[in-house]
């Protein structure tokens, strides 16, 4: 039985890694009893594989696992079973069983929703998103251990929403190209959305709504498969 199940992680475990996230939700299957399938040979794993990482800091109510169970267990069951043995700050929110053959999740996924606040001060948030939207190109330097280079951005923003705005700054929505074939990281869009605005250090948060599926031509969530 192949289960697809999604989660959710809160402000109390945002500075957990993606590693330990991954641990964490491991041992709560094994505490469950969950009868998780093993791959052969010398040094057999369980057969989880998860979506695309989310980076340390971020919270998110859309995160995905891929699961092969040895027996059938019902979703429900798993959910509630999986949920009692989870720390605080992480929990299932839905699991649905897929046909074994169905590609894996990182294949698939390609997009993902952002809610975004930037504490920037009383300014026109909506003037900044238009304006940040009509760049032909954004570029943005991306850094890896040993080295850096500079990449175009503009091509893997999708879309840019306005919702609401106080004294302290603004919220806006996002989507933005994940998985991968092509893949964004939320705060390095973040911060060239920053940088565009002539304001480096401003402090921000950022939450995952849901990632998505290219499909039939209209993006959906693993949970519509």
């Amino acid at each position: 039985m192949r289960l697809i199940a999604k989660y959710e992680k809160d402000d109390r475990v945002k500075y957990i890694s993606h590693l330990d996230t991954m641990r964490a939700i491991q041992r709560a299957l094994r505490r469950a009893n969950i009868p998780i399938a093993f791959s052969k040979g010398f040094n057999p794993h369980p057969k989880i594989s998860f979506a695309p990482a989310l980076s340390v800091g971020i919270t998110s109510q859309g995160e995905y696992m891929d699961i092969i169970l040895e027996q059938a267990i019902s979703t429900s069951a798993f959910v509630k079973k999986t949920n009692d043995a989870l720390p605080k700050g992480l929990s299932i929110i839905q699991a649905i069983e897929v046909d074994k053959k169905t590609p894996s999740l990182n294949n698939m996924i390609n997009m993902a929703s952002y809610l975004i606040k930037v504490f920037v001060g009383n300014i026109d948030g909506e003037k900044i998103i238009n304006d940040f939207l009509n760049q032909e190109h954004i570029y943005v330097e991306k850094k890896k251990k040993k080295s850096s280079r500079t990449i175009d951005i503009r091509g893997m923003i999708y879309d840019i929403k306005f919702i609401s705005d106080d004294e302290t700054g603004f919220v806006f929505k996002s989507d933005i190209s994940t998985g991968s074939q092509k893949n964004l990281n939320a705060e390095l869009f973040v911060r060239a959305f920053l940088s565009f605005m002539g304001i480096l250090n401003a402090e921000f948060k950022i939450h995952r709504i849901d990632m998505f599926i290219y499909h039939n031509n209209r993006y959906i969530t693993p949970m519509e498969l």
